[in-house]
């Protein structure tokens, strides 16, 4: 079967959708991925055919540089997401026919546009009754499946039939390590213009058994950091997953991808939200056992190293890891998609 994802351009978005075609490739199925220039060689790597539009805005631009301006910042973004990626995906049915197209749930250029073809819908976050709401056909809803573990969506057991709750893709990586030496700390790619965050996080294990890792989400970011912050290392981007296999802790915006992945490698999260939804996350990390959350404007470093002490000291936290990821994985990411997505086909 033909199938063509669609979602915008940001690796929150663009991740789990790209992991959900790489489960359905390995399945036999002909997969086609539409994307901007930064997400191509992800795709093709996992098999997917890569097709290529312009975004009026990149992944690596994209930044919103204080919390009052996030949701207003959100809504322009995917406004010219919408208008970017609307012509080229109506073009691209009209040449592929696919079977099924597996949208992210903000792509609602889909709704009128899929001709023929099914869809199901994709959504990296923690779903509201409207987007649940998807149109009936057939009888029944087209489903949608939701990158979450329970313990990250509000009232889970209570969602309905078509919707859902796969997690997250195993990381693909080292196991974790026996020793964990690292402070990792990553802001994402939406909250990284202000560097306080970083500074505050590598002052806080100075002097420590722990060496700063700090993935800024910005070139021009890292350029400033190296020369403020010259015994930790900085870098824009990292293999997430390999640098958590050696973290003794994580700070992080809160991104639910990066909680979950945290999670399945055992490493316990200081989560500095910085929008509703995050803070929503962090919520539910301290709910789970699993980490802290702390208000960007309360942040310093002592109250860094005080949290990372704690964290690494407490048994009930590595106790907690352990119960969140086994839930993780009984979800069966991989399985649960391709389950799913087939039977939408049929």
């Amino acid at each position: 079967m033909r199938i063509l994802l669609t979602g915008p351009p940001l690796h929150g978005h663009m991740t789990p959708l790209v992991a959900v075609g790489s489960a359905l490739r390995v399945a036999g199925h002909d997969v086609h991925v539409l994307c901007t220039s930064e997400f191509v060689a992800s795709a093709e790597e996992r098999g997917l055919t890569a097709h290529l539009y312009r975004a009026a805005w990149s992944a690596d631009e994209f930044s919103v540089p204080r919390v009052d301006v996030a949701s207003r910042r959100a809504h322009t973004v995917f406004d010219a997401y919408q208008k970017s990626a609307a012509s080229h995906f109506s073009d691209l049915v009209a040449r592929i026919l696919p079977g099924v197209v597996v949208a992210d749930t903000v792509a609602s250029y889909v709704r009128d546009r899929a001709g023929s073809a099914q869809t199901a819908w994709l959504s990296p976050t923690a779903v509201s009754h409207e987007v649940v709401a998807t149109p009936v056909v057939a009888g029944r809803r087209q489903p949608v499946l939701v990158a979450l573990a329970p313990f990250l969506q509000a009232h889970a057991a209570q969602l309905p039939a078509h919707v859902h709750l796969i997690g997250t893709e195993p990381p693909r990586g080292p196991e974790p390590a026996a020793s964990r030496s690292r402070l990792l700390v990553s802001a994402g790619t939406s909250f990284n213009d202000d560097l306080t965050l970083f500074v505050d996080a590598a002052t806080a294990v100075d002097g420590t058994d722990l060496h700063a890792v700090i993935a800024t989400g910005s070139r021009e970011a890292s350029t400033r950091l190296e020369r403020r912050l010259p015994r930790a290392d900085v870098r824009a981007w990292v293999d997430q997953a390999t640098e958590l296999s050696r973290a003794a802790v994580f700070v992080t915006a809160g991104g639910a991808g990066s909680i979950q992945q945290a999670v399945l490698l055992g490493t316990p999260l200081i989560v500095v939200a910085q929008s509703h939804e995050q803070r929503g996350y962090g919520a539910a990390i301290e709910a789970a056992g699993v980490g802290v959350v702390l208000d960007p404007a309360r942040v310093t470093p002592d109250v860094l190293t005080r949290r990372i002490q704690r964290l690494r000291s407490s048994r009930r936290v590595r106790e907690a890891l352990r119960a969140r990821a086994a839930e993780i994985r009984a979800l069966d990411f991989a399985g649960c998609a391709v389950r799913v997505v087939e039977e939408a086909a049929a």
